[in-house]
């Protein structure tokens, strides 16, 4: 494959995410910025734009937080709904969004992000070899045997 496939394959999964983005599908514009920069780690315009999202995150964290302190747990979740898609690898995301649905009594889904991040724990552990023996999983739990 030539550079200049690789190149214009990049260019259309970073145009991908610009139109996922304008019509408001966060998380599948993170993944084309990705595949994008899997493609050619360098493309400059994929890079900025993955940073734009970062700061988006951000700021969509801050908000959330002021609005959890003044009370407003609903539109708390929306915002941090909204930066965890644009930063999906983020656990501390997913810490937050756990305490806000636990602010307004959503026991369940708090439990159900929490164990998500717990499973990805187990999981990279086990697979990176520091953690021996079998992974077990459910729908209900993790656990992890020596």
């Amino acid at each position: 494959m030539s550079d200049n496939t690789e190149i214009s394959t990049a260019d259309s999964h970073y145009l991908r995410a610009k139109l996922l983005m304008v019509h408001g599908d966060l998380s599948e514009a993170r993944a084309a910025v990705d595949d994008a920069l899997a493609m050619q780690p360098s493309h400059a315009p994929a890079l900025a734009l993955r940073e734009t999202m970062d700061d988006c995150a951000t700021i969509y964290t801050t908000e959330a937080t002021k609005l959890a302190l003044l009370g407003n747990a609903s539109d708390a979740v929306v915002n941090l709904e909204h930066a965890r898609q644009l930063r999906p690898a983020d656990a501390s995301l997913r810490v937050k969004l756990a305490m806000t649905f636990r602010q307004q009594g959503r026991l369940h889904e708090a439990v159900e992000v929490r164990q998500a991040q717990c499973w990805l724990l187990c999981f990279l552990l086990h697979r990176l070899g520091l953690l021996g023996g079998t992974l077990q999983t459910s729908p209900d739990f993790v656990m992890c045997r020596r």
